[in-house]
C-alpha cells in the first residue's frame, strides 16, 4: 500500500509505504497483522481480521489471503478499517480475474492501493470512533437477527401445535404416494437461465416448506435436457441430501418450473388424491417428522448425510380428511405470510444497518467525515 499525504497529495518520490509487507500465497502472519481475504464473494463482503490475539504469536496463511504488516507509520486498526472501506474493496474488485466460481483480486492492487495517511494520533482517533460505532450497530444488527430466529421459532411451533394436535391417525406418507423419483445432475453452469435455455434446480430450491425455483443453473447447449425430470404443480418434493439437519427438507410445488429439471440430490413424490402436497410438506417439517428422518439418514460424514426413498416414505404423520388438510393448510400459509413480512422487514433494516456501517468506515477513512477529536 502506498501513503497518500494530509493534504490528499501524493509524492512517489518521498511517501513512506502504509505497509512494509504485503504476501498472498503459503506465508506467516503475525500478531498485529491485517489479514482479507482475495477470493470473491469474501473479499466484496469485507471479511477479514486485525490480528489482535493470535496462539503463539505467529499464524499461517493460505493462498487466498492478503496479508497486511502495518509499518510505523499506519496504526493496525487504522488499517484494518481501511480494508473494510468501500473504496478498498470497490476498486480491488475491478481488478478480479478467474473463471465462474473462483476468482481472485490481483496481487498489485494492493501493493498499489493508495491510502490516506493521517497523523498516527489522528489514525488512533478514527479507529476508535469506529470501534465505538460499529459496535453500537453490530449489536443492533445482532438484535435483529435474533428477533429473526424468534420469527423461525414461532412458525416451527406454530407448525408442530396445529398439526400435532389435529387429533387423526398417524400414518406412514408411503401409503399415499404413487410413485417417487429424483433428478440428474449434468454440469451446469453458475448462472440464471435466459429465455428458452433449461437449467438444473439446485439443493436450495427446497426450502423450509417453499419452492424456489429461481434457485438453479444453467443447462449448457450441449447437454440434452429430460423434460421428464421437470416438477409438476402438485408433486413434493424432498430434499435426499444435505446436512443431519437439513436433509428431508420438503415443499410442494405450486407454481410451474418449465424447462428447470430436478437434480439428483431431490426426491419428486407424487401422491394420491386423498392427501394434499402441502399439508404433507409441513406435515414433514414437524418436530417428530424431523425426528424420524434424521434418525434414518445414512452418512459417514457429518456434513452430508443421505435419505433413500424408502426412508422418506416410512415416516408417519397425522393424516386427517382431506378438507381438513385444505384449511389447516390456508391457515398455516396465513400465520407464515405474517411471519415473512415481519421477517422482510427485519432483513430490509439489517441490510440498511450494514450500509451504514460500510458508509461510515469509508468516509472515515477518505477523509470524508469530522471525527470527534481527530485533529489533522
Amino acid at each position: 500500500m502506498e501513503a497518500i499525504g494530509d493534504d490528499g497529495t501524493y509524492d512517489h518520490a518521498s511517501a513512506r509505504p502504509a505497509t512494509e509487507v504485503v504476501n498472498s500465497g503459503y506465508t506467516y502472519f503475525e500478531q498485529g497483522d491485517v489479514v482479507r481475504a482475495r477470493v470473491t464473494p469474501c473479499f466484496e463482503n469485507g471479511k477479514g481480521a486485525l490480528l489482535s490475539s493470535l496462539p503463539g504469536g505467529r499464524g499461517l496463511g493460505t493462498t487466498e489471503l492478503f496479508v497486511f504488516k502495518p509499518s510505523c507509520a499506519i496504526d493496525a486498526r487504522y488499517l484494518f478499517y481501511v480494508t473494510a472501506s468501500q473504496d478498498f474493496t470497490g476498486h480491488g474488485t475491478a481488478t478480479i480475474y478467474g473463471a465462474h466460481g473462483v476468482r481472485r483480486v490481483d496481487d498489485q492492487f494492493a501493493r498499489d492501493y493508495r491510502v490516506w495517511l493521517p497523523p498516527l494520533a489522528t489514525q488512533r482517533a478514527i479507529a476508535g470512533y469506529l470501534d465505538r460505532e460499529t459496535a453500537r450497530i453490530d449489536a443492533l444488527t445482532a438484535a435483529k437477527k435474533r428477533m429473526v430466529g424468534l420469527l423461525e421459532d414461532r412458525r416451527n411451533a406454530r407448525r408442530d401445535d396445529m398439526l400435532t394436535n389435529v387429533g387423526a391417525p398417524v400414518i406412514k406418507l408411503g401409503r399415499f404416494v404413487r410413485s417417487i423419483g429424483q433428478g440428474v445432475s449434468p454440469q451446469a453452469e453458475d448462472r440464471s437461465v435466459d429465455e428458452d435455455e433449461w437449467g438444473v434446480l439446485k439443493l436450495s430450491a427446497v426450502k423450509g416448506g417453499y419452492f424456489i425455483p429461481s434457485e438453479h443453473k444453467a443447462l449448457p447447449a450441449d447437454v440434452l435436457p429430460i423434460p421428464a425430470m421437470v416438477p409438476c404443480p402438485g408433486d413434493l418434493l424432498v430434499t435426499r441430501a444435505n446436512t443431519p439437519s437439513l436433509v428431508g427438507d420438503a415443499c410442494a410445488v405450486t407454481v410451474p418450473a418449465p424447462r428447470l429439471m430436478l437434480c439428483d440430490l431431490i426426491y419428486a413424490l407424487r401422491l394420491t388424491l386423498d392427501l394434499d402436497p402441502e399439508y404433507a410438506a409441513h406435515a414433514l417439517l414437524t418436530r417428530h417428522a424431523r425426528g424420524q428422518l434424521s434418525s434414518t439418514a445414512r452418512g459417514t460424514s457429518q456434513s452430508m448425510v443421505k435419505l433413500r426413498g424408502e426412508d422418506v416414505k416410512s415416516v408417519a404423520i397425522p393424516i386427517p380428511p382431506i378438507v381438513v388438510q385444505r384449511s389447516l393448510v390456508a391457515a398455516l400459509n396465513r400465520e407464515n405470510r405474517r411471519i415473512d413480512a415481519m421477517a422482510e422487514a427485519l432483513s430490509v433494516s439489517i441490510t440498511l444497518l450494514q450500509e451504514r456501517r460500510q458508509a461510515l468506515i469509508t468516509a472515515a477513512v477518505t477523509s470524508e467525515l469530522d471525527i470527534p477529536g481527530a485533529a489533522v
